[in-house]
C-alpha cells in the first residue's frame, strides 16, 4: 500500500517514543522512573474541575466557535492586558486544541513549498516535523556556543529571501533559557525590516525563576503585525489532558489561522474551554505555588548532577528542564556496552538503571540528555541516586 511521502519522511516525537518503553517496563513489573515527557504532575487546579462541571450540567456540551467562546477569549484578553500591559482585542485572539496544533497553523498561514523557517537550536521536538510537513525548509541557528542564548548575528545570516518566518521558544525547551531583551528588541527590528514574522513560542512564560519573562511587544510594540504569540494552559496550569491553546497576534494572521482550523478541527472541546476560563479568571495563585516547587525541583537535581562525573549542565532559568552534556562519558562502557553518543547513554542507563531521559539529538542537540524535574523530589531523588550509580559504574 502507498503512503505518502510526506507522512514517511517524519520521525516520531522522541519524547514518546522513551515514555512509551518507559511504560511498557512498568507494565512488566520494571519499576522504571520517567523523566522523558513534559508534563507538569500536578493535578489541574479546583476551578478548571468545576468550571468543567458546570458547563456540563448547564448543557455547554454541543460545537464552538472555531475561534473558541466569547467567555474564553475575553479571559485571554485580560490576562495579557494584565500580565503584560498589552491590548489584544477578540479579532486579534483565537483558540485551538492545544498549542501544537496553532504552532501547525501559524505555519499553515505562512510556507509555501520552499519557504524557509529558522529555527533557534535547541528545539522542540515537532517544530521542524512541522515545517516539513507544509514541504518547507528549516534552517537552524545554533546556540550552544553562547550558553543557548541565540545571537542576532547568526539570524541575520540565516536570513534569505525564501525567510518567512523565525520560531522562538523563550522559556526554552529543552534549555530552559530565558532569552535576553536585547535580542528580542534586534529580532523584532529585523522582522520589521526583513518582513518575516515571529512564531513566538511562550507556553512557558509562568515558569521563570531568577528573572520575569518580558513579552516582546512590551519592548518593541510597533512590531505588532509581525508577531504571532502561542500560548496555552497546558503546562501552567497542569492542564496537558484538556488540550486548550491559544494565539494573539494581528488580526490578518489570526483570521487566516481560523479559516485554516475550519478544515481541520473546527472548535475545540465546548468542557476543556470553560475549564480554561476558569483556571484564568481564579486560579493564578496557584500557578505561582506550583512555580515555587519547581524552583525547588530545580535547585535540587541541579546539587545532584553536580555531584556526578562526567558531565556538565548549567542552570536554567525557566520552564522545567535540564540538559547536561553528556560527552564526558564517550568511549566509557558499562556491562562491555560502549556509549559512544547521547541516544546510546539514554539507551543504556534506561536498561541498567530504569531511568528515562530523552537524547539530546531529539532536539537538534547532539552530545546532550533531556531531565524533566516536572516529578516529586522523591522520584528525583530516586532517579539522581540511580544515574549517579550508573555514572560511577563505568569504566
Amino acid at each position: 500500500m502507498k503512503t505518502s511521502a510526506r507522512v514517511n519522511q517524519i520521525k516520531p516525537a522522541a519524547t514518546r517514543q522513551i515514555t512509551d518503553i518507559s511504560n511498557a517496563m512498568k507494565a512488566k513489573g520494571i519499576k522504571a522512573i520517567s523523566l522523558a515527557m513534559g508534563e507538569p504532575d500536578f493535578p489541574t487546579p479546583e476551578a478548571g474541575i468545576e468550571y468543567a462541571i458546570k458547563a456540563m450540567q448547564e448543557g455547554h456540551t454541543h460545537y464552538t466557535p472555531t475561534q473558541g467562546i466569547v467567555e474564553l477569549r475575553k479571559e485571554i484578553s485580560t490576562y495579557y492586558k494584565e500580565r503584560f500591559n498589552l491590548d489584544f482585542n477578540l479579532n486579534q485572539i483565537t483558540t485551538g486544541t492545544g498549542a501544537k496544533l496553532l504552532i501547525y497553523e501559524a505555519l499553515g498561514v505562512l510556507v509555501d513549498p520552499g519557504d524557509e523557517v529558522i529555527v533557534i537550536k535547541p528545539a522542540w521536538v515537532s517544530y521542524v516535523e512541522q515545517i516539513r510537513l507544509l514541504n518547507g525548509v528549516p534552517v537552524f541557528v545554533d546556540t550552544r556556543k553562547n550558553n543557548f542564548q541565540p545571537d542576532i548575528r547568526d539570524i541575520y545570516n540565516a536570513i534569505t529571501d525564501k525567510t518567512v518566518a523565525v520560531i522562538v521558544n523563550s522559556p526554552n525547551n529543552p534549555t530552559g533559557a530565558l532569552y535576553q531583551d536585547e535580542f528580542w528588541i534586534d529580532l523584532c527590528r529585523l522582522a520589521m525590516e526583513k518582513d518575516f514574522v515571529i512564531i513566538n513560542d511562550e507556553v512557558y512564560e509562568r515558569l521563570c525563576y531568577e528573572r520575569a519573562y518580558v513579552n516582546p511587544l512590551q519592548l518593541c510594540p510597533e512590531a505588532a503585525n509581525h508577531i504571532i504569540t502561542i500560548n496555552g494552559v497546558s503546562k501552567s496550569y497542569a492542564m496537558t489532558g484538556w488540550r486548550i491553546g491559544f494565539a494573539v497576534g494581528c488580526e490578518n494572521l489570526i483570521s487566516k489561522m481560523i479559516k485554516l482550523q475550519g478544515h481541520l478541527t473546527s472548535g475545540s472541546s465546548s468542557i476543556a474551554q470553560w475549564a480554561s476560563v476558569g483556571v484564568l479568571r481564579e486560579a493564578q495563585d496557584k500557578v505561582e505555588a506550583m512555580k515555587d516547587e519547581y524552583l525547588e525541583r530545580r535547585n535540587f537535581v541541579l546539587s545532584k548532577l553536580a555531584e556526578m562525573p562526567y558531565i556538565k549542565t548549567s542552570k536554567p532559568e525557566g520552564a522545567f528542564y535540564l540538559l547536561p552534556d553528556i560527552s564526558g562519558c564517550y568511549g566509557l562502557k558499562c556491562d562491555g556496552k560502549e556509549i559512544i553518543d547521547d541516544v546510546s547513554f539514554c539507551a543504556l542507563l534506561l536498561e541498567k538503571s530504569a531511568v528515562a531521559l530523552v537524547p539530546g539529538n531529539a532536539f537538534l542537540c547532539d552530545d546532550h540528555i533531556r531531565i524533566s524535574y516536572a516529578a516529586s523530589i522523591e522520584e528525583l531523588s530516586n532517579a539522581m541516586d540511580k544515574m549517579k550509580s550508573f555514572l560511577m559504574g563505568l569504566a
